[in-house]
């Protein structure tokens, strides 16, 4: 029998570690097994909304299997959307995944038309017999925190304060593609990365790339390289002392802190004096 949490995930930001926490204590209590169900895709993609996730399904289930829980499960929503609060409860949770207890947020909503709430759980509970433990909302600097709100940090390229937030520096995952080769012309060598993050902050920042289990101080670029040509957004970082060709490599693109907003030099010697203003202050220790 489980202890099973159920949420979204997305970021799997400090409300969510401290959710997790909670469940691993109460599963020990208890002498339950321990599951995560989140579903696939983000409900919110499958009723059609617009909304960038801020890690992919890929990330988010290594995030969570890094957790030490026992099982991480997940759900088709397609399978779970038409089922009302206590269809899904039943079914779901009980039948399938062997639930005796239930950890949720505060807010947590479920069901076909979100009609299942805490207050339907709380009454559910002893009729059908698991335990509930609902956990309070968690706040930063009094405010609640949020994948909404830490998608608008990320957003505004205030990448530091949503380091805080998550509880570790924001990433992406890419392949190394080829670019221009402009950077290697100015002496400044740089890799560009294909990725199928969809929160990708603008601007210039001091990055880490995480490369063969090396990290590498770095500065990166995400714009479209304006003074040059108005083109696609590109993700374009220059490795500091680094100059080994590694295309077709996997990365991780660590984001440190915001060093200054993409802006359009007049001329290609300008904007190497501003890279290699970018590269000394990449150096500095922030935190």
């Amino acid at each position: 029998m489980n202890a099973v949490a159920v949420g979204n995930f997305d970021g799997f930001h400090l409300g969510h570690q401290e959710l997790i926490s909670r469940l691993r204590v109460l599963a020990a209590k208890k002498a339950l097994g321990t599951r995560v169900l989140t579903f696939k895709p983000n409900p919110k993609v499958y009723f059609g909304r617009s909304i960038p996730l801020i890690f992919t399904d890929k990330q988010k289930e290594a995030i969570l299997k890094s957790q030490q829980v026992d099982k991480v499960v997940f759900q088709p929503f397609a399978g779970v959307a038409q089922l009302d609060a206590e269809e899904f409860v039943c079914r779901i949770l009980v039948r399938k995944q062997h639930m005796q207890a239930l950890v949720v947020g505060e807010n947590f909503r479920f069901g076909a038309g979100r009609t299942g709430s805490i207050d339907f759980l709380q009454r559910l509970a002893p009729e059908v017999g698991f335990d509930l433990e609902v956990v309070p909302a968690f706040t930063y600097d009094g405010e609640r925190v949020s994948s909404s709100r830490i998608r608008g940090l990320l957003d505004k390229g205030s990448v530091d304060e949503a380091a805080r937030l998550l509880g570790r520096y924001y990433f992406i995952d890419g392949i190394v593609v080829s670019g221009a080769g402009r950077g290697r012309k100015l002496g400044f060598p740089t890799i560009n990365l294909k990725t199928d993050n969809k929160v990708l902050p603008r601007g210039v920042f001091a990055t880490q790339v995480e490369w063969k289990d090396r990290l590498l101080p770095a500065v990166t670029n995400i714009g479209s390289s304006p003074t040059f040509s108005r083109s696609f957004q590109k993700v374009e970082t220059h490795i500091i002392g680094f100059d080994k060709q590694i295309y077709r490599h996997h990365v991780r693109l660590h984001f440190i802190y915001k060093l200054r907003d993409e802006f359009c030099f007049e001329n290609a010697s300008e904007l190497v004096a501003q890279i290699r203003r970018d590269v000394r202050n990449a150096h500095i220790d922030k935190n």
